[in-house]
């Protein structure tokens, strides 16, 4: 093989590599429990994702799902904001999540709930934002309905 062959044959091992590289967003399934009635699911988390730019909306293009996955209750509609919370912070959270207006809006995205969560118990709307407001949006508005934002 000459040098010429073997300039060649690297340059396609470069360009592939990174072709295959590109695909790097990872998953793992994860097992809950809720912490209101005990009912165990499984939860699809997101462990990695790359991006490689960002759209006029500011969401990530690339290997990623964004807003990244949050884990929810199937029974209750509770959403993990958190990754853990402590005994009391639950006990203060369970008359809230089981009130008639929160379980009026299970149907709504688990990003609508979270922040319908944090805004009922005194996050401030600059936590709210950040966490929630690109993709807080009801189901039944067109931009979510139509599988776009």
């Amino acid at each position: 093989m000459g040098r010429r062959s073997r300039l060649l044959v690297l340059a396609w091992l470069v360009l592939a590599g990174g072709a295959f590289a590109a695909h790097a967003m990872t998953r793992s399934i994860v097992e809950m429990t809720c912490p209101y009635d005990g009912v165990k699911f499984t939860y699809s988390a997101q462990n990695s994702g790359t991006s490689f730019g960002k759209q006029l909306d500011w969401m990530p293009v690339g290997a990623i799902e964004s807003p990244w996955p949050l884990a929810s209750c199937p029974t209750n509609g509770f959403v993990f904001v958190k990754a853990k919370y402590e005994d009391d912070e639950l006990e203060r959270l369970r008359p809230l999540i089981l009130s008639p207006e929160f379980q009026g809006i299970r149907s709504e995205t688990p990003y609508y709930r979270a922040s319908w969560i944090m805004e009922h118990t005194g996050s401030s709307h600059a936590e709210v934002s950040v966490c929630c407001c690109r993709r807080r949006g009801r189901r039944d508005e067109p931009s979510l309905a139509n599988g776009a934002g």
